[in-house]
């Protein structure tokens, strides 16, 4: 059992042990056969996805076989009288079914995934128009058409016009409408559905640009006890009581700013005829509102990797007067904000949502005795981000853990003066920087 509760060297002891209550076609599955369930939210997508395995003794592929859009209903909680961290409805998109008994073929084992309860969002296709609306209300529009609550973030737009909905579903017709939005210079909208079933009407600066922040610091230990609702603050959370203060444990980082920079993010232009003359928009902004460095060598800022001709733009009221920018503006944006991604993972009673700012502490790998004047934490990582994407993780034995993805566009400042600074950023290479105690020889 203590081999169970581990994972990657962590100790999941403290943790309680949560109930995983899945019905599928008003059938109960027994909680002792289902070996993960993982729940996404994810910034980018319209709606949550689920993914379920569980072992099956033949209920599901003998006797009520699973089927397109069966209801799953799935509900998380520690007891009935605790308020359910997830309880949601989803449809059965696919499935796929192997042997987990060779000889006598008693049980299968099944993974099922599913998508958010919303028929009305992937059929019927329509062929309509939003007459002089503004991405926002045309998506509101969408949004109470399929029964959904909207949470606005933002008030207004600039891109009033005909939004035309031409042999599309709801579905496709949110991501139309996100890829043509437009608010202001520098800034793209996002629209998703949480784990609340709300949808979440924003924008890329108006989350950036907010106050309100969660500070997640490492710490094994506090990571896997649960928050009580009725427990005492520490000495440090009573001191930031404004700041919810959340711990990890494992974490990881990826960066692929080297591709999406050598594609779009250096600079892009596009052009188009008004009638009169080609008109040509570059889109080379550098905004790194989350750091001190962005993730472009400073040389080649501006320089021009990506080019798009429109053709003739007619003067006419269907489009709004930044169409052809927002097309750029908008890929230019959700490409070059999201280029390296931090991974953090949590204890599930902590309440954290998409897009909420968070002040992160990442431990320096250096040993004490050599860090001296040095902070002990990596100044280069450590910092702001939003969080993009939440897993919420059940395994068997009810270990319920939250993964966190963390984006911002670049770093902090270097640990070293010795090396020069070729990213963008307000400092200047060469400036001083603190200096670090020189490594022992091996």
């Amino acid at each position: 059992m203590a081999e169970d509760r581990k994972s990657r060297g962590v100790d999941y002891s403290g943790l309680t042990e949560y109930v995983s209550n899945v019905t599928i076609k008003n059938v109960d599955i027994n909680p002792l056969n289902i070996k993960s369930i993982v729940v996404r939210e994810w910034i980018f997508d319209v709606f949550p996805t689920i993914e379920i395995v569980f072992i099956d003794n033949g209920v599901f592929f003998d006797l009520s076989p699973l089927e397109d859009n069966a209801e799953i209903v799935v509900e998380i909680s520690k007891s009935k009288k605790k308020e359910s961290p997830i309880s949601m409805t989803f449809l059965l998109h696919d499935f796929d079914v192997y042997n987990t008994d060779i000889e006598r073929g008693s049980s299968m084992m099944i993974r099922v995934t599913g998508i958010f309860d919303c028929r009305n969002m992937v059929y019927p296709i329509h062929n309509r128009s939003f007459k002089q609306r503004t991405s926002i209300a045309a998506l509101e529009e969408i949004a109470s058409e399929c029964g959904v609550e909207v949470d606005k973030r933002i008030s207004t737009t600039n891109d009033a016009m005909v939004w035309l909905q031409l042999n599309q579903n709801n579905y496709d017709m949110i991501y139309h409408i996100l890829e043509r939005s437009f608010k202001e210079k520098n800034d793209t909208m996002f629209a998703y559905i949480d784990r609340s079933g709300k949808m979440v009407i924003t924008s890329l600066k108006n989350e950036l640009e907010k106050e309100d922040l969660i500070t997640a610091r490492h710490d094994i230990k506090k990571s896997t006890l649960d928050k009580q609702e009725d427990e005492e603050p520490d000495t440090e959370e009573a001191a930031n009581e404004d700041n919810p203060i959340i711990y990890y444990n494992n974490y990881g980082y990826k960066y692929i700013g080297g591709t999406i920079n050598k594609m779009i993010g250096y600079g892009m232009t596009h052009t188009y005829n008004d009638t009169k003359d080609v008109q040509t928009v570059t889109l080379d902004s550098d905004e790194h509102l989350l750091s001190d460095f962005s993730y472009k060598e400073k040389d080649s800022v501006g320089k021009i990797v990506k080019h798009i001709s429109y053709g003739t733009k007619f003067d006419v009221d269907n489009t709004h007067d930044n169409y052809l920018t927002a097309l750029s503006q908008n890929e230019y944006l959700r490409k070059n904000f999201f280029t390296s991604n931090l991974t953090i993972f949590i204890n599930a009673t902590n309440k954290v949502n998409l897009f909420d700012k968070v002040s992160l502490v990442l431990p320096t790998m250096l040993p004490t005795e050599l860090t001296n004047d040095v902070p002990e934490i990596n100044e280069v990582f450590s910092g702001e981000y939003i969080v993009g994407g939440i897993l919420h993780q059940v395994f068997d034995k009810g270990q319920y853990k939250m993964v966190l993805s963390l984006f911002r566009n670049g770093i902090d400042k270097s640990a070293s003066d010795e090396a020069e600074i070729n990213l963008n950023g307000d400092q200047e290479a060469g400036a001083e920087l603190p200096s670090l105690p020189s490594l022992p020889s091996l």
